[in-house]
């Protein structure tokens, strides 16, 4: 036979070196094996890290970069034989000739990293036969493998040729030995030297006959002394009396100094496979006193001294000194010789009839033999399937069809080499091949085995196709014919995955999907992984491609047929979430056919869809959440009348507008006795956290047409206060008692306050930029400022948040929605004050206030405050709320001196022009109302109307935004109504804020919404200079520009109902030297005033966070000057 060895190992070695050189066990004993066989007359040969080719001995050495394909093929072995590394077997089966059997015989434990990937059946179907070493490490591999019995086969160790006869038959073991008892000690260090060192001082002691000699260093590894991690401990022993150091030695020299040997002292910790250091031994006629560890039993086979093994080194050392000593006994003692002799005897004649390589040698030729024979009946229909996918992998396309035609000749009844034929024509670029293949095999199939034969390779080649280093043109053709063949849920989503990320046109994926939607999968069972990678294709391909009728027919199909309408749902869900202005409008109807209502997410669609304007689908989700519930609970009923309410407002389908929302708003009033009660037996099962947040959540809606907060505002107190009860149902939030702190003692140098700003407006937003003044130029001696920027919906980043992540002292950006997490996060920074910006309008900042993660809670800026009972302030000032308001409020009112906020301006761009875009000219007097649609109410818009007819040569421009051609309409319908000139009346839609600040210069007079009024748009006019009337109501949002106005010095404008509303806004239409002087009024407050005067407005705030934290902190309300607390 001819016959390839190969050690991919980095040692150099030829097969004399053992006798001139140390070498590790394993190639020792590959060096002997090879020796051997070629003596025998086998052509062997030898690869391995040696850099030239040479004969040696008979033997050809080859060096490992000469294994080349070429090469190998010229030599053509029979067998390779690979030592020790699993590793390399894959390489090689690429290499090697088809007829080659491919071995590994491996003398390494399953401990070992070059056996790892035997765990992968796909590596071990690559090869014909594992051979070990002992029946112990079989039955290891066995274990840990889980291999094929008959995979396996044992072909033990032996002894080299110099240990052979050491002593003739006449000749005395212990005369060589005695009478001074010597040890050896010859194994690699990190096998048991360190506990020797232990254990040899303290035997010497009670035996002064004693002597050691150590044979043992790294160097069998080819490893030089310099980098030998051993050298201490070797410097150890050569210190210590009664031993000899020797390190590694050659076979003949070790075989010399063995003879002389008593004892093989090897107080073993590692797993041994063999141990070809007890066989030497024993060969030597050494007693040996070793562990049970491995296979050590079944390699001294009851002739050695074997020592139980425990990983406590002190038991291990006192157990084997014991053992020790015992055999020590026997050699010291005459009257034991005989017996000693006999045991010595019987053991070399053991190792002499069974651990020579003669003897070992003959049993590797009768396996090799026997393996060469019968190599066609050696692998299962499954291994030659992994064999063949390895070489299409591999892109041994040749060898692949080779194989294959002989395996359709010698198992004819299976059809999957047909596939793999074909695979292997497709990927070398044969596409008519492989259809010339198939289509002529499957003209031969009866009806039955057709089918049979078609599920096969489709199963076959889908799994090639998800192959990433094939390329995708590759992978796109296995798909598209795994998909001809049986079009399956797999088939299909492979096939529609690859078109999206070969970026096809999108005629040709419309029409891939129209032909996906004629499928029919019945009856079909899909594993959890197909569904992850379904649900993974469809979430690629409403990413990567314009959604259309066909996309929305197919996510209903694969819902429907694949029973994975849950499924589904939750991802379209959470891609609307994501994304709800380009998603919402998109996928809304066909989550509504495939998901049950669910209140919270179809309140939350309901709102995306206003945000993504499509007023249709808006009001049928608002409808179909409103249908449903009325059947339901009382909290059900009470989110779909609220968010009705609120798409009604937004959108004004009909003129029947107020007398709609008024019949709502009554029945939402009579639901509260429902509501209250249901929500005291409300549990996990019935209920979610979020849903609750969607109960109080609602205020906002109806501040935009109810301004009665003295009613409102303790109907969400006490939901709230109700939601609060129910938080340890929904959360186990265990850090929620803080530890309250005390101030510095040293005046001189107080402690800094940590600050925390929870919300989404670290950004482009309008609250965003009503905080960045104070958080530009509060005192940095005295504050630490920490945000929370709740992020987990994507949205692109902007200028004004690198600018928030500069500007912080610490930034955390919260992208998960998970309220308990973010609670943690703000606990574990340990703040003094954490401030609310979002109040009741984003769920995660309204949950996680709920869990107290700090111990003073304040709100301010963005809308009203929630009525949280675990928030203790809101900032506001003597404007914003009347006198009394605390009354309304569970949260103390904090109010600073002048305004609750305070601004330097804003970013102005380039005007395009107001009067230009509308083609209106220099003398047109421009009335301008610009708001979210849901602000503009048709009484306040009756109003307006009013003032732009009592106004020559004006108009009325309505800016809106999330509004559609719908709201327009609707503005028309009440303007006709109330006998207006529609000539009068324009739209715009919104542009870039620099620009509309810009445009802003074109506007003679701000006409004011309420019962919600304008907040950044009334500040941006201020800004302007350009005048503002508005209308005064109750609420905290009603009185934003009613505050912003007493903060700049102006009264006029200011109206405290519909008379005075009309009348301001006719004087400002036709007074010009009126609207010039508030100008001049607004440019002056500039200098001064305290709206536009931050510096101040910062030092009014830390006062005020000051004083909060030190009542916290020591129980002492101390308020500062100017200031109002609970009024």
């Amino acid at each position: 036979m001819r016959l390839l060895f190969v050690d991919p190992s980095s040692l150099s070695y030829t097969v004399e070196t053992p006798k001139e050189s140390p070498l590790g066990g394993s190639q020792s004993a590959l060096c002997y094996l090879l020796l051997t066989l070629y003596r025998k007359g086998q052509e062997v040969f030898l690869a391995n890290n040696r850099q030239e080719i040479s004969i040696i001995a008979g033997v050809p050495h080859l060096p490992l970069s000469a294994l080349s394909k070429e090469n190998l093929a010229f030599i053509q072995p029979n067998v390779c034989i690979v030592l020790n590394s699993a590793f390399s077997i894959q390489n090689l089966r690429t290499i090697l000739p088809s007829s080659t059997s491919l071995v590994l015989w491996t003398q390494h434990h399953v401990d070992q990293p070059a056996v790892q990937n035997l765990s992968d059946p796909r590596i071990v179907s690559l090869i014909d036969r594992i051979v070990v070493v002992s029946e112990w490490q079989r039955q290891q591999y066995l274990t840990e493998f889980k291999l094929e019995p008959s995979l396996i086969v044992v072909l033990r160790n032996a002894v080299s040729p110099y240990f052979e006869h050491l002593f003739s038959p006449e000749e005395a073991i212990l005369q060589a030995k005695l009478p001074r008892i010597r040890l050896a000690y010859t194994s690699t260090p990190f096998r048991g030297l360190e506990q020797l060192l232990q254990i040899y001082p303290r035997v010497y002691q009670r035996y002064s006959n004693l002597e050691l000699d150590v044979y043992s260093s790294m160097s069998v590894y080819q490893v030089s002394p310099a980098e030998d991690q051993w050298q201490v401990l070797y410097q150890k022993f050569k210190e210590l009396p009664g031993v000899n150091y020797h390190g590694s030695c050659s076979q003949t020299t070790l075989a010399k100094a063995l003879k002389k040997i008593a004892i093989l002292s090897y107080p073993n910790t590692f797993a041994e496979t063999s141990c070809i250091s007890a066989l030497e031994a024993m060969a030597s006629g050494c007693f040996i006193v070793t562990s049970a560890l491995g296979a050590l039993p079944e390699t001294t086979a009851g002739f050695a001294e074997l020592v139980e093994f425990t990983t406590d080194a002190p038991t291990y050392q006192a157990r084997y000194e014991q053992a020790l000593a015992r055999v020590i006994e026997q050699f010291s003692c005459p009257e034991n010789h005989a017996k000693l002799e006999s045991h010595l005897r019987s053991q070399v004649n053991y190792v002499h009839d069974h651990y020579t390589w003669q003897r070992r040698a003959d049993e590797w030729i009768n396996f090799l033999e026997t393996l060469v024979n019968n190599q066609p009946i050696v692998l299962t229909t499954e291994s030659w399937k992994s064999r063949l996918e390895f070489y299409l992998k591999s892109e041994c396309y040749e060898l692949v069809v080779e194989t294959c035609i002989q395996l359709i000749q010698q198992r004819p009844q299976e059809a999957d080499w047909f596939a793999y034929q074909g695979a292997a024509y497709i990927l070398q670029g044969k596409e008519t091949e492989a259809q010339l293949l198939w289509s002529f095999y499957m003209a031969e199939y009866p009806e039955e085995k057709y089918f049979d034969a078609a599920h096969t390779w489709s199963k076959i080649l889908i799994d090639l196709a998800d192959y990433e280093k094939f390329s995708l043109e590759n992978r796109f053709a296995l798909a598209s014919y795994a998909y001809e063949f049986q079009a399956t849920p797999k088939t299909s989503a492979t096939l529609l995955n690859l078109s999206i990320k070969l970026s096809l046109p999108p005629d040709d994926i419309r029409s891939l999907i129209n032909t996906l939607n004629s499928s029919y999968f019945e009856n079909t069972k899909t594993t959890e992984d197909d569904k992850k990678f379904i649900l993974e294709t469809l979430r690629n391909l409403l990413v990567n491609c314009e959604i259309e009728e066909e996309i929305n027919k197919l996510i209903e199909n694969w819902a429907e047929q694949l029973g994975l309408k849950k499924e589904i749902s939750h991802l379209l869900f959470e891609m609307i979430l994501d994304n709800p202005e380009k998603m919402a409008k998109n996928l809304a109807e066909t989550y509504m056919k495939i998901s049950p209502i669910d209140f919270a997410a179809y309140h939350f669609l309901a709102s995306a869809l206003i945000r993504s304007k499509s007023p249709e689908l808006a009001l049928v989700c608002a409808n179909s959440l409103l249908e449903d519930s009325l059947s339901l609970t009382a909290v059900g009923k009470d989110l779909a009348l609220s968010r009705k309410i609120e798409v009604l407002q937004t959108y004004k389908y009909n003129m029947q507008l107020s007398q709609e929302i008024d019949h709502l708003w009554r029945q939402w009033l009579n639901n509260i006795g429902d509501f209250n009660n249901y929500y005291e037996y409300l549990n996990r099962e019935n209920v979610s956290f979020p849903t609750l947040f969607y109960t109080v959540s609602s205020y906002f809606a109806l501040t935009h047409c109810i301004d009665q907060p003295s009613f409102l505002k303790p109907i969400f107190n006490h939901r709230n206060q109700l939601a609060q009860e129910k938080v340890p149902l929904f959360y186990q939030f265990n850090k929620r008692q803080s530890i309250k702190k005390t101030f510095s003692n040293n005046i001189s140098k107080p402690e800094k306050i940590k600050i925390g700003f929870l919300g989404v407006c670290f950004k482009t937003h309008p609250a965003g930029n009503q905080i960045r003044s104070f958080i530009r130029l509060h005192n940095r001696d005295n504050l630490t400022l920490y945000a929370y920027s709740i992020e987990y919906r994507k949205e692109a980043s902007d200028n004004m948040r690198e600018w928030f992540k500069a500007v912080f002292d610490n930034f955390r950006a919260l992208t998960e929605p998970d309220a308990e997490k973010i609670a943690s996060i703000i606990h574990d920074d340990d703040l003094d004050i954490l401030i609310d910006l979002d109040s009741c309008t984003i769920d995660m900042s309204w949950m996680a206030l709920h869990l107290k993660p700090a111990p003073v809670q304040a709100t301010w800026v963005g809308f009203d405050a929630s009525g949280i009972p675990t928030v203790d302030y809101f900032i506001v000032d003597p404007y914003i709320l009347p006198r009394g308001a605390q009354a309304w409020y569970t949260e103390t009112l904090w109010r600073l001196p002048d305004c609750y906020l305070a601004l330097d301006g804003y970013e102005v761009a380039n005007k395009t022009g107001i009067r230009d875009q509308l083609g209106l000219s220099a003398d047109t007097v421009i009335f301008l109302c610009a708001q979210r649609t849901s602000k503009i109410q048709p009484e306040m818009l009756k109003l307006q109307f009013a003032i732009v007819e009592a106004v020559p040569n004006a108009v009325l421009v309505v800016k809106y935004h999330y509004g559609s051609p719908i709201f327009e309409e609707w503005c028309r319908s009440v303007a006709e109504a109330e006998g207006f000139d529609l000539d009068k009346l324009y739209f715009l839609t919104p542009n870039l804020p620099e620009i509309h600040r810009a445009n802003l210069y074109d506007v003679d007079v701000v006409l004011d919404t309420y019962p919600y009024t304008g907040g950044a748009m009334s500040l941006e006019a201020l800004w302007l200079e350009v005048p503002i009337v508005t209308k005064v109501g109750q609420q905290f949002v009603a009185r934003h520009t009613y505050t912003f106005l007493k903060n700049v010095g102006v009264e006029e404008g200011i109206a405290f109902n519909d008379e005075e509303y009309v009348n301001w806004g006719i004087r400002f239409g036709t007074e010009p030297d009126l609207r010039q002087r508030v100008s001049w009024k607004l440019r002056q407050a500039k200098r001064h005033a305290p709206l536009w005067n931050p510096q101040r407005f910062s030092r009014e705030m830390e006062q005020a966070l000051t004083a909060m934290v030190h009542r916290y902190r020591t129980g002492e309300l101390v308020v500062p000057p100017r200031h109002q607390v609970g009024e």
